[in-house]
């Protein structure tokens, strides 16, 4: 049975050709090595057989664009490389080199690959197909007279996809796959939704897995935890009329499928998430929102951070969530809303739905920045924790819910957060201590 990408990147031997031209060179002496995942990324130290006068012209190039390689099982091009170290030796011992690189693309089809760009990624997502408003299943079921279950049915089928234009000629697309594996009397069905980013013109890697990132953030907001990507594949640019036996082979990114130490997953993937797809405004709110996270980085950032690198210290959170409160009500001036003080600001322009559930608004917003200032100027300052991270969440939410109704152009997303099972104790608390 043939193994799935991820299994042989957790290590094997191989021969790697590092590349920094636009595509490999296969008629140059590849160096043997060794690869391996360490957490998020791909491993490779290889034996440097190099003369001394080759090592020095080399090591001036820098990181180079990638690197393809040649496993057991399959050929690989490895993306978003990094030069490493290396380790010089004497006499009987082996020099070696090191580099690491965070993206695998499986099975590529060597004499046809055109360059290292891509036309297009995919990641598929378990347990969103809620959130997105999209399933590929269909149950039913039947029974007896008694109501004891007589038989269980399930129908497998791909609704079409939806897609959109986003910025700088990229086009995002909604759609779900599904794929039935397992022996006969045991079998698996798997039916994720896919994300994918594609354009007509050969593009870096970065330009169609940064869009993919940005809506793993939304993601990872709706959900308060880091939602993996179960699997990926990507799309070649390859010769021109040139077929592949694997027109989209498999990929693996260890930003999109590997959470860094301490970032915490959801606790249930199926339970309900803080907003929809459609309460964001659909495939066009995600448009606007990808728009959005490479305008302003550092209002979102405050916002989804947490969820991808994991927390910081109640006291750093809330400096920096009151720096993205600062900086985006000035990005937003002169309009009206936004002359006010900032917190006060941001209060008033998500409006009723932040109010109910905070008590009065107004107090809130002088004991936020008040903290704030206290944290940032008086070294002896100490807060009640409880109160501090209660402060932190409240003003992350505060500050996401209207970055949130800017891409849906409703209020309709600072209703679902501040009405949602989720943030009801943190509202409770909030209005004893500000009613």
């Amino acid at each position: 049975m043939r193994s799935s990408l991820a299994e042989e990147l957790e290590g094997g031997l191989g021969h790697f050709w590092p590349f920094h031209a636009s595509k490999p060179n296969f008629r140059k002496q590849p160096e043997r090595g060794y690869i391996h995942r360490d957490k998020g990324w791909l491993m490779i130290e290889t034996l440097d057989e190099r003369p001394w006068a080759a090592r020095l012209d080399e090591e001036k190039e820098g990181n180079p664009r990638g690197i393809a390689a040649m496993l057991s099982e399959r050929s690989i091009l490895l993306l978003e490389a990094q030069w490493a170290g290396s380790t010089q030796r004497s006499g009987y011992r082996v020099s070696s080199r090191r580099y690491r690189a965070r993206t695998a693309i499986g099975r590529i089809p060597v004499d046809e690959l055109q360059s290292s760009k891509l036309l297009g990624i995919t990641a598929n997502f378990h347990g969103i197909g809620t959130w997105a408003g999209l399933t590929a299943t269909e149950e039913s079921h039947e029974s007896n007279k008694d109501g004891r279950l007589e038989s269980w049915t399930v129908t497998l089928k791909s609704p079409p996809s939806t897609n959109h234009g986003t910025s700088r000629g990229r086009i995002l697309s909604l759609s779900t796959t599904w794929k039935v594996g397992g022996a006969e009397d045991r079998r698996q069905l798997s039916a994720p939704v896919s994300i994918t980013c594609k354009s007509v013109r050969p593009r870096d890697l970065w330009d169609l897995l940064q869009p993919v990132l940005h809506i793993q953030n939304m993601l990872n907001l709706a959900w308060e935890g880091f939602v993996t990507a179960s699997s990926g594949s990507a799309e070649l640019h390859l010769k021109t009329n040139a077929t592949s036996k694997e027109d989209h082979p498999e990929l693996w990114n260890g930003a999109l499928m590997v959470p860094l130490a301490g970032v915490s997953s959801p606790k249930a993937i199926n339970e309900r998430p803080l907003f929809t797809l459609e309460t964001v405004g659909g495939i066009a709110g995600l448009a606007r929102w990808i728009k959005l996270c490479d305008t302003y980085p550092r209002a979102v950032g405050p916002v989804v951070n947490l969820y991808r690198f994991g927390p910081a210290t109640s006291e750093a959170s809330l400096l920096a969530v009151a720096a993205g409160i600062e900086y985006w009500v000035k990005c937003n001036r002169p309009a009206l809303w936004a002359n006010k003080h900032f917190t006060k600001a941001l209060a008033g322009h998500v409006g009723k739905p932040f109010s109910q559930w905070v008590g009065d608004p107004d107090a809130w917003a002088d004991d936020f920045w008040k903290t704030y200032n206290k944290l940032k100027h008086e070294i002896t300052y100490v807060v009640d924790p409880r109160k501090l991270s209660d402060l932190v969440r409240s003003g992350r939410l505060l500050l996401g819910a209207d970055l949130l109704n800017r891409v849906a152009r409703t209020k309709e997303p600072s209703r679902w957060l501040f009405h949602s099972h989720r943030t009801y104790n943190l509202g409770e608390r909030l209005r004893d201590r500000y009613t």
